[in-house]
């Protein structure tokens, strides 16, 4: 449909997200930020910023969280150009996400920190801290659950209500490469380095399902980490995308 780079350099495209209207996109390279209309191809809003280490966008297109190496993420008010909260980590950050329902960024660092963010006043919420730095976080649509990984640590699952861990989840050493909770907030579907796409039960952390996507090479070893999930709107089916450039659709069946 169409094709974007920042610059004639084009050093890379290392994050991307999609307006749940389908209407607007947003792409970050290492120090700059772009925002398209989907239907035109053109460019709406550019932006520079120092070393972007990952994006999460809202549902309706006009707000971002920027995470940085420098130790900050951005609230970003993509209509207006301005920042609305700075939210900060002692270190590197390298993970953000936010809740569809609009409530709450949460972001994870270098200083084994997962911290939840109230949208509406900035102020910090919750922190859970892990053994080592945090990799990947994801929250539930509805804004009740958070999901923090560490990496080749433990996966846990938190109410951002209480602060409490309601489950960890029974895989050792692993880091998780993608993470995406169902629209009905009640299954965790996360991705693995070593191609590996596992469904879990929020409350209890019970694996339910397994899947290893299709090898790109048949004749020979291909290893490709899951780098992106997505649910249907339905909940009824997934997407995955793999490093080696397969992306396939699952029909969503519990063992």
């Amino acid at each position: 449909l169409q094709q974007w780079q920042h610059t004639d350099q084009n050093k890379g495209i290392i994050s991307s997200a999609l307006s749940a209207n389908n209407q607007l996109a947003l792409t970050a390279e290492s120090n700059s930020l772009a925002l398209w209309e989907i239907n035109t191809g053109k460019i709406i809003g550019y932006w520079d910023f120092p070393t972007i280490t990952d994006l999460a966008l809202s549902d309706d297109g006009l707000h971002a969280v920027i995470g940085m190496e420098a130790g900050k993420a951005y609230y970003f008010d993509l209509y207006h150009g301005r920042i609305i909260h700075t939210f900060t980590h002692d270190g590197v950050i390298n993970t953000v996400a936010l809740s569809k329902n609009g409530q709450f960024a949460i972001t994870g660092g270098n200083d084994h920190l997962a911290k939840l963010w109230d949208l509406k006043t900035g102020q910090l919420i919750q922190q859970w801290k892990q053994n080592f730095k945090i990799y990947k976080v994801a929250l539930s649509d509805n804004g009740q659950y958070a999901m923090s990984n560490a990496s080749l640590g433990k996966t846990r699952l938190w109410s951002t209500q209480t602060g409490q861990k309601i489950s960890q989840l029974p895989m050792r050493y692993m880091t998780v490469s993608a993470a995406v909770f169902s629209p009905d907030s009640t299954t965790l579907l996360t991705g693995r380095p070593n191609q590996r796409i596992d469904l879990w039960d929020i409350t209890s952390g019970k694996l339910l399902n397994t899947w290893v996507p299709q090898k790109k090479h048949f004749w020979r070893p291909d290893t490709a980490a899951i780098i992106a999930l997505a649910f249907s709107a339905d909940g009824r089916y997934f997407f995955s995308e793999t490093s080696s450039g397969i992306a396939q659709q699952w029909a969503l069946r519990e063992k």
